[in-house]
C-alpha cells in the first residue's frame, strides 16, 4: 500500500505529530508498504530531515494560502498514485480541499478527527462550530470511507454528529521507557507530588478545575500536596490568573510549584520523581503527555474528556472524575487514602498494561488493518 499522511505537521508539538512519527516509522520498515507525508504548512528544513530520517517523502504547501486542485497537484507529485489518504484533524480548510479532489478522483480518504468533534469541544467557539459543520464538515466526513476515533467516548460524540457506517476506535501509542532517573529534583517524599506537563492553558486543561479542587480541600490536607506545572504558559491571561490565584490564597504559595517548559531528560525526571500525572482537561484527542506519564509507570488522574477513561477503566491505573470542582475534590481526597507504595503499585500496572496493548508497533498494525479494509472499497 502506498498511504499519504495528511497534517499540520509541528515538530517539538503534541497531538498529531507525535503520534504520526512512530507510525511512519514502524509501517516504513515493512518494505511492502510506504508512508508518505503532506503538511499544510509551508517548508521546514527540520522537519524535512525528520521526515526523511523515516524514509518518507515530505510535502508542503508552496504558499501561505488555501490550497487550489492545481496547488494540491504541484505539492504532491503522483497524486493520483496513492492507494489512501489519512487526513488528520477536521477544522482546516486545506484538509476538506484535498478530501474533495480525492473523493473526485475515487481514492478514497479516513479521518481521524483528534477529539475536534467531541462534545465539549464544540462548546467552544460554538457558533463558528455549528456554521462550519453545517457548510463543510458534514460532506467531508460522509465522504470518508472511514472515521478514526481514539475512544468509545469520541466514538458516541461523532455518531451525535453523523451516523457513519465505519467508525474504527484505535489510541494512541506509547513508547515505553525503563526509569533512569536519580531523586534529585526537589520534590518532596512526605508530600503526594500531583505533575502536570503540558501547554498552561487554564480553561482548556482544567487547570482552573485542579487548582480550585486544591483549595476546597480542609487546610490540614491541601498541605499534602504539591502541584507541579510544567510547561509554557498559552499566553499572557494563563500567567496572570496563576499568579493573582496565589496571591489571593497565600496556602498556594507551598502548594504550586511553577517549573516552565522543560524537554528531553529535563522533562522525564518530572515524571520519574511526581507520585500521580493530573489532567483534568475540559476536551481533548488524547493528550501525549498523560501517555508519556504511563510509559514511564505513573499512576494517572484524568476526566473522560481527556479520552483516556477507556485506557484507566482496562489497565486500572488510576482515577477518573468529572471535569468539575467537587468531583476533583473527592478525587483527591480519595488519592490521599493510597500511600506511597500503592500508587506505585497502579503505576506499574497501567506500565505493564500499556506494553501489551499500547506500544507503537501494536498500534501501527492496527494502523495497517484498518487501511486495508478500505483500499480498493
Amino acid at each position: 500500500m502506498k498511504i499519504l499522511e495528511v497534517a499540520t505537521f509541528k515538530l517539538g508539538a503534541c497531538g498529531p505529530t507525535e503520534v504520526l512519527i512512530p507510525i511512519i516509522k514502524n509501517i516504513n520498515i515493512e518494505n511492502e508498504h510506504s508512508v508518505d507525508v503532506f503538511s499544510t504548512l509551508t517548508f521546514d528544513e527540520k522537519k524535512e530531515k525528520k521526515i526523511k530520517s523515516l524514509n518518507a517523502n515530505y510535502f508542503y504547501k508552496q504558499k501561505n494560502k488555501i490550497l487550489s486542485k492545481k496547488e494540491i497537484v504541484a505539492a504532491i507529485p503522483d497524486f493520483e498514485t496513492y492507494d489512501l489518504i489519512h487526513i488528520h484533524g477536521v477544522y482546516n480548510i486545506d484538509n476538506i480541499m484535498i478530501a474533495k479532489l480525492a473523493y473526485q478522483m475515487s481514492i478514497p480518504y479516513v479521518i481521524t478527527t483528534h477529539g475536534n468533534l467531541m462534545e465539549e469541544s464544540l462548546q467552544h467557539s460554538k457558533i463558528k462550530k455549528k456554521a462550519a459543520l453545517f457548510l463543510f464538515i458534514k460532506k467531508f466526513l460522509s465522504h470518508a470511507e472511514c472515521i478514526h476515533a481514539l475512544s468509545n467516548k469520541e466514538k458516541k460524540d461523532i455518531e451525535k454528529i453523523i451516523k457513519h457506517k465505519n467508525i474504527e476506535i484505535i489510541p494512541n501509542g506509547i513508547e515505553l521507557l525503563e526509569n533512569s532517573y536519580k531523586k534529585e529534583n526537589g520534590i518532596k517524599d512526605d508530600k503526594i507530588s500531583l505533575l502536570f506537563i503540558g501547554r498552561i492553558d487554564i480553561h482548556h486543561k482544567g487547570i482552573d478545575i485542579l487548582i480550585d479542587s486544591l483549595l476546597s480541600l480542609e487546610e490540614n490536607l491541601i498541605e499534602k500536596y504539591e502541584l507541579y506545572l510544567v510547561g509554557p504558559y498559552d499566553g499572557h491571561f494563563d500567567e496572570e490568573y496563576i499568579k493573582s490565584k496565589i496571591k489571593e490564597n497565600p496556602i498556594l504559595e507551598s502548594v504550586i510549584k511553577i517549573e516552565g517548559p522543560k524537554y528531553g531528560n529535563e522533562k522525564e525526571v518530572y515524571y520519574e520523581k511526581a507520585d500521580i500525572f493530573v489532567h483534568t482537561s475540559r476536551y481533548e484527542g488524547m493528550p501525549i503527555a498523560v501517555l508519556e506519564a504511563i510509559s514511564q509507570g505513573l499512576p494517572i488522574l484524568v476526566t473522560p474528556e481527556t479520552n483516556l477513561a477507556d485506557i484507566v477503566e482496562q489497565s486500572k491505573n488510576g482515577f477518573i472524575t468529572s471535569a468539575n470542582v467537587k468531583e476533583v475534590e473527592k478525587s483527591l481526597i480519595e488519592l490521599n487514602t493510597f500511600n506511597k507504595m500503592e500508587l506505585r503499585e497502579l503505576g506499574k500496572r497501567g506500565k505493564n498494561w500499556a506494553s501489551l496493548n499500547l506500544s507503537w508497533n501494536i498500534i501501527s498494525k492496527k494502523y495497517l488493518k484498518m487501511y486495508s479494509k478500505y483500499v480498493g472499497d
